[in-house]
């Protein structure tokens, strides 16, 4: 009503403090004072805004219990997540023609054979690129030493597949390079199909995944592993493991339903709105949670479970079971992703066969 409404915004021009009033959430912001109602952030008494409003999802901010898997995700008006770091090595000519799956690859500085092994093998996008299916890979890390620098300034030149964010690279730092990944395809990839980020110790059945997704749904959805599924996952709150999350972070004691990082697929017309929004959801150090879990579930983008992307059997186990290994390859059962392996005659004998397999 007329009444409620003036009550309200006296409320928020009094005072600067975020309150939560029944299905409410208010906040004071400059220029422009907003109510969040409904998941939609409304202009009150606005003249322009120069940026889109948000469709949000907010969740209640209890602290939960064992049956409670709802999130806190705290969504502020401001940017309360900035990612103002900066690029220091770029390729933004990947993408000038038209690309279906633009893969982006989490990978440590030093880890400089890893990288080489996906461009021989999966990576190799020459063996199997076609005019209206193209692929893309490219691989993302954060700053390092000087003297890993420079010879990852000479693998940039002879490669050109390197994109480099100017935040310390380490596996606390993640999230970081979880959201340059959306930063970067929503910037220098915008028209791709798909976006799927990959861990540089997995292998990806490329022909298989690129089928799969030519007869999926490409509109807000993210294909993965999806857990829990089923049964809870709990936080684990010991500082000396490395999926170590604080309550500050995250403060419900089970996860909810997120993909797994090893491998995800995120539809091209969703990376861009994740970006955006994350830069106004809390951070949280497991990026596979904050991406694929937070930030994805406050904007409605729809979680897909892929049994094809496994954590085993890896590639080692793979080539030790031989019987195993001809069912698998022949009745296609290991799909899309697994454990990957620094063993590059492994990896080759499995590409070389994959490639044989295509020209049958």
């Amino acid at each position: 009503s007329p009444e409620t409404r003036s009550q309200i915004e006296t409320m928020i021009v009094k005072r600067k403090h975020k309150y939560t009033l029944n299905s409410f959430v208010l906040y004071r912001r400059n220029p422009i004072r907003s109510i969040v109602t409904n998941h939609v952030m409304i202009p009150v008494n606005s003249t322009t805004s120069s940026k889109p409003v948000i469709q949000l999802n907010i969740s209640d901010t209890r602290k939960g219990t064992e049956n409670d898997l709802i999130d806190p995700v705290n969504y502020t008006a401001e940017i309360s997540n900035p990612h103002d770091f900066e690029f220091t090595i770029n390729e933004n000519q990947t993408c000038k023609n038209d690309v279906f799956l633009l893969v982006y690859v989490y990978t440590a500085p030093g880890n400089f054979a890893r990288r080489m092994a996906i461009r021989s093998t999966w990576g190799n996008t020459t063996s199997y690129n076609k005019p209206d299916k193209n692929v893309k890979v490219i691989f993302l890390l954060g700053k390092t030493t000087e003297t890993l620098q420079s010879k990852i300034r000479a693998e940039s030149l002879l490669f050109k597949d390197i994109i480099q964010e100017n935040f310390v690279d380490s596996y606390r730092n993640l999230t970081y390079k979880g959201v340059m990944g959306l930063k970067w395809v929503g910037k220098y990839c915008p028209n791709a199909t798909f976006a799927l980020k990959v861990d540089d110790d997995v292998f990806v059945n490329i022909f298989s995944l690129v089928k799969y997704l030519e007869k999926s749904n490409s509109n807000k959805v993210i294909y993965g592993h999806m857990w829990p599924l089923g049964s809870k996952r709990p936080v684990i709150r010991d500082k000396k493991n490395k999926w170590y999350v604080s309550r500050e972070e995250f403060p419900m004691d089970f996860f909810p339903q997120y993909a797994t990082g090893m491998a995800y697929v995120i539809s091209g017309s969703a990376v861009k709105t994740l970006y955006d929004t994350s830069l106004h959801l809390k951070f949280v150090s497991m990026e596979d949670f904050y991406i694929t879990g937070r930030v994805a579930k406050s904007v409605n983008v729809t979680l897909h479970n892929m049994h094809g992307f496994l954590f085993s059997p890896s590639v080692e186990h793979f080539f030790k079971q031989k019987k195993e290994q001809t069912e698998i390859i022949q009745n296609n059962n290991w799909k899309f992703a697994f454990s990957g392996s620094n063993n590059m005659t492994s990896l080759n004998i499995l590409w070389d066969k994959l490639i044989s397999e295509q020209n049958m």
